[in-house]
């Protein structure tokens, strides 16, 4: 969720757009991971495409599903569990970074401008008390992060991390790739998000909603502990 806060942004209705990810991670130096990702944006509805699975997100109509090809399956997910999930491991993210509200999060220019997808950004040393990133951001890209707001407010990020927040809306562009290392009980983690391909422009709505014929199940409630 960390990484989806660093490098995600909602665009405004007028701003659409696609855009394919790289994420790698190490530990002590180490591999420790990686993924790729698609993801679709259309005013307040996002399509994020990972390993065999979709999920659809619908702030507009406060909905959100997981599809899974291979079975031809939609699951209509519980918005509100799905929500607290994400706002529980940002506020892990923000007791781990040192970015909650009295945060002292420095950032500035890190080098020389280079590309990246095809677009030139700015790189930038952010840091918090426990943790460093550089984001390399674009001012070229026609979408900017003011248009993020609506979806940190629901992820909870705003709240988990104003700090960190505030200073990635004061680079003023949009961010292409984010490096964030991270010192936990004395283990060193760093995480690369790197995007490799942006097209801004009108996306198909069918991408947005639950594929017509596709069998339709509800997520099952979970169980209380005793």
């Amino acid at each position: 969720m960390l990484t989806a806060v660093l490098s995600l942004v909602l665009a405004a209705p007028a701003s659409q757009m696609y855009y394919e990810q790289s994420v790698r991670m190490t530990r002590g130096g180490q591999p420790a991971g990686s993924a790729t990702s698609k993801v679709y944006w259309s005013g307040r509805r996002i399509r994020m495409e990972s390993g065999d699975g979709v999920l659809l997100l619908q702030l507009d109509t406060g909905q959100a599903f997981r599809l899974v090809p291979a079975q031809k399956l939609v699951v209509e997910l519980d918005v509100e569990r799905l929500r607290s999930r994400a706002q529980l491991d940002l506020a892990t993210a923000s007791d781990a970074l040192d970015a909650g509200q009295d945060a002292n999060v420095r950032s500035a220019p890190s080098g020389p401008t280079r590309s990246v997808a095809g677009y030139v950004c700015q790189p930038h040393r952010v840091r918090t008390a426990t943790a460093s990133f550089e984001v390399c951001v674009s001012r070229t890209v026609p979408v900017g992060m003011e248009a993020f707001t609506e979806y940190l407010q629901w992820s909870g990020a705003s709240d988990a991390l104003p700090g960190l927040v505030e200073a990635l809306q004061r680079l003023a562009g949009f961010p292409l790739e984010t490096r964030a290392r991270v010192e936990v009980d004395g283990a060193v983690y760093e995480t690369t998000s790197t995007i490799t391909k942006l097209v801004v422009g009108p996306q198909p709505v069918t991408l947005f909603e639950p594929p017509a014929g596709w069998r339709l199940e509800h997520e099952a409630a979970e169980e209380e502990e005793p």
